[in-house]
């Protein structure tokens, strides 16, 4: 039986992260006015952040795959709502 040579290898554990950039915190808008959601996102050398996923009170408004990342959300209720970004 022939063994190979060892060889090392790294295990890169970098966790992607998303920012928001809009709306801000407090922001307010009309119900008929939509507003875009924007973020920032990065990972650690050499992954790639390939897809930002928007989320308006946990249900998910879309999807981008390309910097900037942003989903444009048009059906608003009265009243206060969660919005976040994941990649």
């Amino acid at each position: 039986m022939i063994t190979s040579s060892a060889v090392s290898v790294t295990i890169n554990a970098s966790t992607p992260t998303a920012t928001l950039t809009a709306p801000t915190n407090g922001q307010s808008a009309a119900t008929n006015q939509g507003f875009t959601l924007v973020a920032a996102a990065t990972v650690g050398a050499p992954l790639t952040v390939s897809t930002v996923e928007f989320f308006l009170d946990d249900a998910s408004v879309g999807v981008d795959t390309a910097a900037p990342y942003s989903a444009a959300v048009t059906t608003l209720t009265l009243g206060s709502h969660t919005v976040y970004a994941r990649a």
